[in-house]
């Protein structure tokens, strides 16, 4: 299965309005596109259609232009552009059809371990267009987005490729209330269109923006080919003891137990087995009771570095850790004050991290806790392991194991070469 997008198509077979007013590269462009898209999409395919679909006034006459859509290979999803006058309710409209096409707005579709979401969007506050009648439609479409990505977020699904048909932030990077909500939930792709001619193109901003990559697909823009969105590949990263120094806690636990041991001595993940049970409740309870440890934490050398070597080649990067849900805020702060991104944190509050590694879709799981690290394995992941006392018994095809993050930045530069 592979993914696709353009925007808009302004299809016209049954009202007279010919594209070349906007330019000759217009000219016989309903035939460029199809005859593309008959050209590289298969069956299995998806293709994000990000409005402006047809020029139509009423549904009856846009039905001769989704037909034609609706004759193509690919399963299609649509959001509604601002020349879609035609477009009653996404709900009214998917009973049109059968399950190949599929109309959103407000709500959530998925496709593998995506939640595709979005809405139509609106011009932002920085276009000198902007007026106060605009305002009240912004906010309206800005609440829609997060309707739409709050109930996929809800259903457990942590990523997301968000679909609208307005450019959610300029080429400027001046913030919106698009792009605060698009950084809350950090989807991988955002798709957008609307944008025409030369000297419009550049006005939304295109690439890798925190951790998120945006696309213009109008259909002008793409010489009337679609393009190709293709998946990123996914790097779960653990907190503690693999962006933190795995011995941090041996001085905590050492004053409050009173002894003085060293990291040499801790060959265990285990608290217990080195320092005996007689706080164990409070070992159990360790995240919520000593805050203050997580907000005094160090991160090792070459951490941020490679993070932001990643990111920039395309990697999606999530932080994922078994510390206590009661802390998340307290490990957001902590991210973003060592300059990554808070919204890519994922706390379980159990150590069982298999099952969101396969909703993420993960590539490599880099990872210090042997338990862990056995369970990724046993489930087939890929996993680099940071060298420690207390994990050199776990062994297996799929682990690499290095002593730090220069050498993790030394594997993925020979990966991507």
């Amino acid at each position: 299965m592979r993914l696709f997008a353009i925007g808009d198509l302004h299809l016209s077979t049954s009202v007279d309005k010919p594209m070349t007013i906007f330019g000759e590269c217009w000219k016989n462009h309903e035939e460029k596109i199809f005859s593309n898209w008959n050209r590289v999409v298969e069956d299995e395919d998806i293709v994000f259609v990000v409005g402006d679909i047809s020029w139509a006034s009423n549904l009856k006459e846009a039905q001769q232009d989704l037909d034609k859509i609706y004759k193509r290979k690919g399963t299609k999803f649509f959001i509604k552009g601002n020349h879609d006058y035609w477009w009653t309710t996404a709900t009214g409209l998917s009973k049109l059809y059968d399950e190949s096409m599929v109309f959103m707005n407000t709500n959530y579709k998925i496709i593998g371990e995506y939640a595709i979401c979005g809405t139509r969007g609106w011009t932002i506050p920085n276009d000198i267009k902007f007026d106060e009648k605009d305002d009240e439609i912004y906010k309206r479409e800005a609440h829609r987005l997060k309707l739409s990505l709050e109930s996929a977020r809800k259903d457990g699904f942590r990523k997301y490729i968000v679909l609208m048909h307005y450019p959610p932030i300029n080429k400027y990077l001046d913030e919106t209330l698009f792009s605060n909500i698009i950084r809350e939930f950090g989807p991988d792709h955002v798709i957008y269109g609307h944008l025409h001619g030369e000297e419009s193109f550049d006005f939304g901003f295109q690439g890798l923006y925190r951790g998120t990559e945006y696309h213009l697909v109008s259909s002008d823009y793409l010489n009337f080919e679609l393009k190709e969105i293709k998946p990123r590949p996914t790097i779960c990263v653990d907190i503690d003891g693999t962006i933190i120094d795995p011995y941090f806690f041996i001085p905590y636990l050492n004053n409050l137990n009173g002894v003085n041991i060293d990291k040499k001595e801790y060959t265990s993940i285990k608290w217990t087995d080195t320092y005996g049970d007689r706080f164990g409740s409070l070992y159990r309870n360790f995240d919520t009771i000593f805050t203050y440890v997580y907000e005094e934490a160090k991160l090792l050398p070459n951490v941020l570095e490679a993070i932001e070597m990643l990111e920039h080649r395309g990697y999606n990067i999530y932080f994922v850790t078994a510390r206590d849900t009661k802390i998340d805020s307290i490990t957001k702060k902590w991210i973003e004050k060592n300059g990554m991104n808070p919204n890519r944190v994922i706390s379980l509050g159990t150590k069982n991290k298999v099952n969101i590694a396969k909703k993420l879709g993960c590539d490599v799981f880099i990872e210090d806790d042997p338990e862990n690290i056995e369970q990724l394995l046993s489930a087939g992941f890929d996993v680099i392991a940071l060298d420690t006392n207390y994990n050199r018994g776990v062994t297996g095809e799929r682990l690499t194991r290095v002593s730090n993050w220069e050498e993790i930045m030394g594997i993925f530069d020979d990966k991507d070469k």
